[in-house]
């Protein structure tokens, strides 16, 4: 049932939100949908019957938190568009010519909080990656020119992700 949960509800659930800087507000919603799903599945009362708690249910059933999945999402399209060439409308969109420069925003924003953009937030959790890869290594604080180059190798791009998301975790 798991499996079929995993193949069938969770792209369901997630399709284009890599694209999408989700609230922490909403990120709290979409783990709770999936603990209850899970919940369901594996036949275990709500937390206030059977006093389990969410982290017990995912270590039971084997499963990590629906977050993790989209951070490691949202990591690997950055690294995707930043490994198109210079002239890619993808590329030119998020990212100034030349590297890792972000483009501006076009007009003004609201009055309120300051509005949070994909492409910032995901640069600045890239950045944090690369800090802990290079941490990791006993290398210096990453710039964006060696970001651009641990991003230019998919492989060891996506492993390491996955290897440091779920870890904090």
């Amino acid at each position: 049932k798991i499996a079929i949960y995993r193949a069938v509800i969770v792209p369901k659930l997630m399709y284009n939100l890599c694209t999408l800087w989700v609230l922490n507000a909403e990120i709290s919603k979409l783990n709770y949908f999936h603990v209850k799903c899970l919940r369901r599945i594996a036949k275990i009362l709500p937390a206030y019957v059977s006093r389990v708690s969410n982290e017990a249910v995912l270590k039971q059933v084997g499963e990590r938190q629906l977050s993790v999945d989209l951070h490691i999402a949202q990591l690997a399209l950055w690294g995707h568009i930043v490994r198109r060439p210079d002239g890619h409308p993808a590329r030119l969109v998020c990212f100034k010519p030349g590297g890792l420069a972000l483009q501006g925003t076009i007009g003004k924003r609201r009055m309120g909080h300051p509005f949070k953009n994909w492409i910032r937030e995901v640069t600045r959790e890239a950045f944090l990656i690369g800090k802990a890869m290079e941490t990791e290594s006993g290398r210096p604080t990453p710039s964006s020119e060696r970001l651009l180059v641990l991003a230019s190798d998919r492989n060891s791009w996506r492993d390491s992700i996955r290897r440091l998301c779920t870890s904090s975790v």
